[in-house]
């Protein structure tokens, strides 16, 4: 076990190996007592989980069964500005490390404030919200989607600042019916101020301490707020970046997409000493079918033939609309592309285009190898552009001698 986490601390904390000797102890727990000291070793030599009550503060000891060291820990006494900082910074480290923020929230809340039901929930229109994260006496559940009419979030909802309710089983139907006494409740914003959803705890019992609940839920109400417009604003990010990445005629790459993949692939390969192979692809005839039928037939046929160039494509293969009626695929098989393996993805892609009711429109394919253009990037796009119309010219001539 690492103890650099307790070091900084403001809670005391102490830990006994298995024979019970002490081995750590950070600085907040330097001052203990003599008699407390040997008051909590007699405790952890009966039994492992206990709360420990002595002349100076109040101890929990538990177990840590991978080496049955005992922790204990003496909860700091501080001022409600350093509850609410600390709460704060520990949210903070909480979702850096990978915990979702609604259930961050909750926990924090859990172990500042008690209270037996916690939840966070996001609106999902005017007139219901879904709980992402909620706490039953600590074990976790959700999500749940429910209806905010006739409930004490709508009065928070309303009411667009803290809400403590007494009495609220007898005031709303489900807090009865969950056997609530007291609600407490606060919405969360975004920095613009636009409602996102809202925090609120319920507890059973009518005696509540609720002089530092407003304080802690009002801190998380605004981290989360923040935290959540960051990750949508980043989310957002990656959607516009795959948007300008994707063609939005037939959704596969466009030429920005493949001139970003290009330069990695060919990096790749002269790290690993490994070749690639890159073909275009052509539609004859389509300037024809365009001017004769219209540009939403041509969009038709476009679709149709990258769906099927992108069926045919194996997971080493990426299909690109290079510009007009032009792709390119990308692969890192090149073998697959010579002979008669590139003339049966001709005939196929052919068939499939016949079958669609455009007999009018062929397909050429040029293919060139990293290898054999001599490792240089645009000496391979050119070999694979001149074979592509090398190929085109020859099935014009031989459809002019049939």
């Amino acid at each position: 076990m690492s103890y650099a986490y307790f070091d900084h601390l403001t809670d005391a904390v102490m830990i006994l190996a298995s024979d019970r000797r002490l081995v750590y102890l950070n600085q907040s727990a330097s001052d203990i007592p003599r008699e407390d000291l040997s008051a909590i070793f007699e405790a952890a030599e009966k039994q492992n989980i206990c709360e420990l009550t002595l002349s100076t503060r109040s101890w929990l000891l538990y177990s840590y069964p991978q080496d049955d060291t005992i922790i204990i820990i003496c909860k700091a006494e501080l001022g409600l500005d350093q509850r609410v900082q600390r709460v704060k910074a520990e949210f903070s480290c909480q979702v850096q490390n990978g915990v979702e923020a609604p259930e961050a929230a909750a926990r924090l809340l859990y172990r500042e404030l008690g209270w037996k039901w916690i939840a966070v929930a996001h609106y999902l229109d005017d007139e219901r919200f879904e709980i992402d994260a909620f706490l039953e006496e600590g074990a976790l559940y959700g999500p749940i989607i429910l209806d905010i009419a006739d409930t004490p979030c709508e009065v928070v909802r309303d009411a667009q600042n803290f809400v403590y309710l007494n009495n609220v089983g007898k005031r709303f139907k489900a807090a009865g019916e969950l056997g609530a006494q007291n609600y407490a409740g606060l919405v969360y914003r975004a920095p613009c101020g636009k409602e996102i959803g809202h925090i609120y705890m319920l507890h059973d019992s009518e005696d509540v301490d609720i002089s530092a609940t407003s304080s802690i839920m009002g801190v998380l109400c605004t981290e989360l707020g923040i935290f959540l417009e960051l990750e949508n604003a980043k989310q957002e990010l990656v959607t516009s970046r795959e948007m300008s990445l994707t063609d939005p005629l037939t959704g596969i790459g466009n030429r920005r997409s493949f001139d970003a993949d290009f330069p990695m692939r060919l990096e790749d390969i002269k790290q690993s000493d490994g070749d690639c192979a890159i073909v275009f692809l052509d539609l004859d005839g389509f300037k024809m079918l365009n001017d004769k039928h219209g540009h939403e037939v041509g969009d038709r046929a476009l679709i149709r033939i990258a769906e099927k160039a992108s069926e045919l494509c194996s997971s080493d293969c990426k299909i690109y609309r290079y510009g007009g009626d032009e792709f390119v695929i990308l692969s890192s098989r090149p073998a697959r592309w010579r002979g008669k393996m590139l003339n049966d993805m001709r005939s196929m892609l052919q068939d499939h285009l016949i079958h669609a009711g455009f007999d009018c429109l062929g397909v050429s394919l040029g293919a060139a190898t990293y290898r054999e253009a001599g490792g240089d990037k645009e000496q391979m796009l050119r070999l694979a552009d001149e074979r592509m119309y090398e190929d085109k010219r020859q099935r014009k001539e031989a459809e002019q001698v049939v």
